[in-house]
Formats: C-alpha cells, structure tokens, sequence
C-alpha cells in the first residue's frame, strides 16, 4: 500500500500541469475564436450599410386595373423610416419598388449583412459564456474582452 500511494502522489502534479496546460489551450482557443468572429463581424461591416435591429423585406400585393402586382418594402417595428411626403415624419415602412430593382436587392443586402452580424455577436456571447466555464472565480484569468482586437 505505501508503494500505491507514493506513486499516486508522485503522478498528482503531473496531472495537475496537464489539466492546467488543456485548461490554457482550451481557453486560448476560445479567444482565438472570439478575435476571429470579431474580424468578420469588422469585414462586413466594411462591406456596407446594414439594415438597423429588427427591420426586414416584405413582400405585397398591390392591385391595379389590370391584375395585381407584387411589390417589396422595408418593415421595421418602430417609426425609423422618413416618410417621402413629409421626412420630419417616420414610418414602419419603405417602399422598394420590384423585384429586382436596385432599391430591392439592396435592402436584402442590408438585412442579410445585419442577420451575419447578429449571429457574429450570438456566438460571441456563446463562446464567452463557454471562457467564463472554464475557470471558478477563485482563478482570475484576463478576459476575452482584453485581447486586442
């Protein structure tokens, strides 16, 4: 018995050091991930404007006297838009015309770079959460959030 437990003991700290060095590669990953869904969120940000939070593409239908058309707008749950007859005033929606015209196809745009940007930050946050699992309070470590970017 004494020969068990002298060697258990012996192999303690060799255990410890290798716990400690996957906690670190585990953490470093994960700063890694979080920089680099930073540098995308940074990147489409360059690419363009972005849609504003909670604004999408609607499509209705108008009727003539001819038949019905389809057309495309902008809807967001508040008043952001400037209504065209008077812009002091604000509207939930903007009219974008066809499919396929150039007011469309840039909506789209601005909402999916916004729908990318807004999973860039979802995963972030995710990913943090997982950071903050890895160490107890007890083991204070540099945050995420203070690597530079």
């Amino acid at each position: 018995m004494d020969d068990l437990s002298s060697k258990t003991s012996k192999l303690a700290p060799k255990v410890r050091a290798t716990q400690s060095q996957d906690l670190a590669t585990r953490a470093l990953r994960i700063k890694e991930a979080i920089a680099q869904l930073r540098q995308e969120i940074e990147h489409l940000e360059l690419e363009g404007n972005i849609a504003p939070p909670d604004v999408w593409v609607m499509r209705y239908k108008a009727r003539s006297r001819t038949g019905y058309y389809w057309y495309y707008k902008l809807q967001a749950r508040e008043a952001i838009f400037p209504q065209k007859i008077d812009s002091s005033k604000r509207s939930k929606y903007k009219h974008l015309g066809k499919a396929g015209s150039s007011e469309h196809i840039d909506a789209v745009m601005l909402v999916a770079r916004r729908g990318k940007i807004d999973a860039c930050a979802r995963a972030i946050s995710s990913l943090y959460e997982s950071w903050l699992s890895l160490y107890s309070e007890s083991q204070p470590e540099s945050t995420p959030e203070s690597t530079p970017k």
